[in-house]
């Protein structure tokens, strides 16, 4: 899961329940279907079948930021600034996670910008 939805999860008081992200009503709703043909592409990809609002599903074999094709810097940055509303410096600490000295400080820091 990325930062900003462990941070939701955190913010919801549901860090240690993983179903919770599937109650987060989206904007269309997006819907996985059920395809049997799936299981051709496994275990190369983890390929899915795709319902967003009332369009027909479509078949999603390599989802934009899979290591085979990989989000830009921009396009990481774009889509954490979509996910978590927080300020530029705040947001290159979580996409620099790695480097951070002190992660529980900033966490605690995105759950005040978030909440």
């Amino acid at each position: 899961a990325s930062a900003a939805v462990a941070v939701a999860g955190a913010v919801a008081g549901r860090a240690d329940d993983p179903t919770w992200y599937r109650e987060v009503t989206a904007v269309p709703p997006v819907r996985l279907v059920l395809d049997p043909a799936l299981d051709a592409y496994f275990p190369r990809h983890w390929a899915a079948a795709v319902e967003v609002g009332d369009r027909p599903a479509r078949l999603v074999v390599v989802a934009p930021g899979d290591h085979e094709a990989p989000l830009s810097d921009a396009e990481v940055r774009a889509k954490a600034a979509r996910l978590l509303p927080a300020p530029r410096p705040l947001l290159d600490r979580v996409l620099a996670v790695a480097a951070e000295p002190d992660v529980a400080t900033l966490r605690e820091e995105l759950c005040r910008v978030a909440g």
